[in-house]
């Protein structure tokens, strides 16, 4: 009876050995794991959102459109004002004895203050005509600009907001204080009571493997808090050469040179002996286990499962084999363990982008399937487009494959866009006709459209004609669906480009008998 126990026992222990053994073999690099590694595309279309408004009624005292989007003008009894392109608007009423200047701060912002004859500051708002200090009397007025950028840590979308510090001393000795904040997606305007920094935040814990974990670093600590804000633990780092962090655990390696005659070192490099001392220490007890890991970390990254955890680590060590340092690299992934669970030939895990329903190498233009197996390698010289398509050209034309090498738009332009927006891509042929393909290559000719035409940006046309005897030119902008956005009539134009912190933006002036209309197209990008 007493062998029989043993022998179940024995067999018990002889199955989770060889269970354990086989971890590296039970390891599978799948698709949904790869996607939630490797680059991606940062990928943004233009807003081309368009507004116009008339700007007339006074004379151009200063212009500054083509940087910061405003003139300071004048009406007929020379009084000034300040008028904003992206607004549309005047930015004050028209007044007498006062000066006007305009001041660009941090990150682009602009800001345009009133001044009596005194030399005193009477208001202050900035371009888009947000009240920076409301009309009074001021000495002295200071305006300290930040930038408070928030990273999801779980899907990486970068929020960012502008933090505006306002201080002022009024002539009577009283003080004006007030922080706003400015959602730079939407532009809304709020105040707030005080503004913590982000070296005073709890930042989420995610990239370390810990899901609703938090940190506050401090005095060489690190404080970690559960979701509820309770103090879990204060981790303190250790010396290391070389770490990685990774499903909650600080793996870290020390190399320390030992003398020749010693026996206990771990390898020797060049003639020389070293013994490396392997570690790990968990963040949530501060408990601390020596690693027998065979190889030394040279640089690993933490590496997602397919989940999105922050499970594994992914990068570039050397072997340890037969007591010395492995001439070659090794690209592995590794558990919060320190065991490799795979391995790889080179660094193509870091180097390539998920590119349609495959991967791309741009080093090489090699097209890898999901397994990252090698599809195609190009010979010819091609470009790329984000969403997952390549422009060769043939003959002298320009054409576009997907990602199965098959034809989606024919080999017959001298051009093609950059990118698609909302399903539709440019085309230009030869004798400058336009055409818009969209992703199942089925084309469509723009007729709605005058002989002279030219991108606006990406989404938009600008396309006129002129007619000579009654000097008038007529213009229409139309986006690539053929519908037109906006129409007009005019005698001259003027072209003017705007970049600031509120974005990038296109003036038109279009001025005939009577009057001077003003179209202001948004060409910006999501900031994030």
């Amino acid at each position: 009876m007493v062998k029989r126990q043993l022998s179940i026992f024995l067999i018990f222990i002889l199955v989770f050995v060889l269970s354990g053994c086989t971890l590296k073999q039970n390891f599978v690099l799948t698709e949904k794991m790869i996607d939630q590694n490797v680059l991606k595309h940062d990928y943004r279309v233009p807003k081309n959102e368009i507004k116009s408004f008339k700007y007339s009624n006074f004379n151009l005292v200063d212009d500054n459109i083509s940087r910061s989007g405003y003139s300071i003008v004048e009406d007929s009894d020379g009084r000034k004002s300040v008028f904003s392109f992206l607004s549309g608007k005047l930015l004050f009423e028209f007044e007498e004895n006062v000066e006007i200047t305009v001041e660009g701060l941090d990150y682009n912002t602009v800001y345009i203050s009133k001044y009596n004859q005194d030399d005193q500051t009477t208001e202050v708002r900035d371009i888009l005509g947000n009240l920076i200090l409301p009309r009074d009397i001021y000495d002295s007025y200071n305006i300290i600009v930040r930038l408070d950028v928030e990273i999801n840590p779980k899907t990486k979308n970068r929020s960012e907001a502008l933090i505006e510090e306002i201080s002022a001393e009024k002539t009577d000795g009283s003080i004006y204080n007030k922080i706003f904040r400015t959602d730079c997606k939407t532009f809304k305007r709020t105040e707030i009571e005080e503004y913590k920094t982000n070296e005073n935040k709890k930042e989420s814990l995610f990239d370390y493997g810990l899901d609703k974990y938090y940190g506050e670093y401090k005095d060489e600590t690190l404080y970690i808090y559960n979701n509820k804000d309770k103090l879990i633990n204060e981790f303190t780092y250790p010396n290391w050469d070389k770490s990685i962090i990774t499903g909650g655990k600080f793996i870290y390696q020390n190399v320390e040179e030992v003398e020749d005659t010693s026996e206990d070192f771990t390898y020797i490099d060049s003639g020389k002996k070293y013994k490396l001392i392997s570690k790990q220490k968990d963040f949530l007890t501060s408990e601390e286990k020596e690693l027998n890991l065979d190889y030394k970390i040279i640089d690993l990254k933490p590496f997602k499962s397919k989940t999105g955890r922050v499970t594994y680590a992914y990068g570039k060590v050397k072997k340890i084999v037969d007591g010395s340092l492995a001439l070659e690299d090794s690209y592995v992934i590794i558990n919060n363990k320190g065991k490799i669970l795979d391995e790889r030939e080179d660094d193509l895990l870091g180097r390539v982008y998920k590119f349609g329903d495959k991967y791309i190498d741009y080093e090489t233009w090699t097209l890898y399937d999901k397994n990252l197996k090698q599809f195609h390698k190009f010979e010819e010289s091609v470009s790329s487009r984000p969403e997952g398509y390549f422009v060769l050209r043939k003959d002298g034309k320009l054409g576009m494959l997907d990602t199965n090498l098959e034809t989606i738009i024919p080999y017959e332009y001298d051009s093609i866009e950059k990118s698609f927006v909302d399903g539709n891509i440019l085309a230009i042929t030869p004798n400058n006709k336009y055409f818009v393909y969209n992703k199942a290559g089925e084309a469509k000719e723009l007729i709605n459209i005058y002989q002279n035409k030219f991108v606006i940006s990406n989404g938009l046309i600008f396309t006129y004609e002129i007619n000579e005897e009654l000097n008038k030119t007529t213009a229409k902008i139309i986006d690539y669906e053929d519908n037109v956005k906006y129409t007009n009539t005019f005698n001259s134009f003027k072209e003017y480009e705007i970049s600031n912190f509120y974005g990038e933006y296109y003036v038109y002036l279009m001025e005939d008998d009577t009057e001077v209309k003003c179209v202001l197209v948004n060409v910006s990008t999501d900031k994030y």
